[in-house]
């Protein structure tokens, strides 16, 4: 049987089920929670991006995030915020990855000002740091979101990364663009996400059924994102 899948053309799709057990070192494992089903899920797949130099072919991608968006996930007490620098023009990390819901200092280093804004992958403005401390800027993210950019009024220049992840299923890709992706998930039908800062964020979906453990879902960066 195969999934269904709803993805645009323009975007390379490599969709597959494999056997329960296959790959795997963990069991298949079924928990019911109420009336639905949550079944053990293995996804994994293969990231590139734009043609390598020598063959011309797509090359892999790595630090690419991956994670699968779902409804917000309860872990718990909303961690400490994480702690982001901002020195000589750069964002360090550059790409950020945080929980819906916390929160990211921001600490400048340096002499130069800097005034952030915050914007949706839709160059929506989603808001702007108004610091007490200016050598400290606080910024809380609420809403799981691929990929927001960071940017300065300050800098025209200037550009950084947050991925707002809802729960904290995620994994990074390696020098080979591979990931694998371990996770719980109720029988349904759930939307991949891969961020990269350079490359945007991609999506996919997968259709999660109780007697099915493994998914493939390769990406395709350099093509442009669906609308």
């Amino acid at each position: 049987m195969k999934s269904i899948v709803a993805m645009p053309a323009s975007i390379l799709f490599s969709f597959a089920i494999v056997a329960p057990g296959l790959c795997s070192d963990k069991p298949p494992l079924l928990l019911k929670n109420s009336d639905t089903t949550t079944t053990w899920s293995i996804i994994r797949g293969t990231i590139v991006g734009s043609p390598g130099k020598q063959t011309g072919l797509p090359s892999p991608v790595a630090d690419t995030v991956v994670y699968v968006n779902r409804d917000p996930i309860e872990v718990g007490p909303v961690p400490k915020p994480i702690d982001i620098v901002i020195n000589d023009g750069k964002m360090i990390p550059r790409h950020a990855i945080v929980l819906a819901g916390q929160s990211a200092v921001f600490t400048i280093s340096g002499d130069e000002p800097y005034a952030l804004t915050f914007h949706s992958p839709a160059e929506k403005a989603i808001g702007r740091t108004a610091p007490s401390d200016p050598k400290r800027q606080l910024k809380r993210f609420e809403k799981s979101t691929p990929l927001v950019t960071v940017r300065c009024s300050i800098h025209p220049a200037f550009r950084g990364y947050v991925t707002v992840i809802p729960g904290n299923d995620r994994v990074s890709t390696g020098g080979m663009g591979t990931y694998r992706l371990e996770t719980s998930l109720p029988v349904g039908k759930y939307e991949v996400i891969a961020c990269h800062a350079d490359y945007g964020a991609r999506h996919q979906f997968i259709e999660v059924r109780s007697n099915i453990h493994e998914y493939l879902a390769d990406f395709d960066m350099s093509k442009p994102p669906s609308p």
